[in-house]
């Protein structure tokens, strides 16, 4: 029983608090440095990656409105893609006929 009783004794305590800052040693910086460039770069590289293959950032939690509005864009950009090649073989065309009619008289 005193063992146990010498082992809770308040006089065999002892506390330290002390409020200075513990200072970090500089061997510890470049690995900080070069954890967070690794952050960083992994970042900036997915975002990179994203706008290179799908031509924007990449989209989290699409809702239905969202998506229908992406579809619509691309019915949109493709009617314009068709009306533009409309265009340009009707221009060709009428070059031609413009050309013929020049060399035939």
């Amino acid at each position: 029983a005193n063992k146990i009783e010498s082992l809770f004794a308040t006089e065999n305590l002892s506390f330290s608090f002390s409020l200075t800052p513990y200072n970090m040693p500089w061997q510890s910086l470049p690995p900080l440095i070069i954890i967070c460039g690794a952050f960083t770069i992994t970042g900036l590289g997915l975002r990179g990656l994203d706008n290179l293959f799908l031509g924007r950032n990449r989209r989290i939690r699409v809702n239905e409105f969202e998506y229908q509005l992406d579809q619509r864009t691309l019915k949109v950009k493709a009617a314009k893609e068709k009306t533009a090649k409309e265009a340009k073989e009707t221009q060709m065309k009428e070059e031609l006929q413009k050309k013929l009619a020049v060399s035939s008289s």
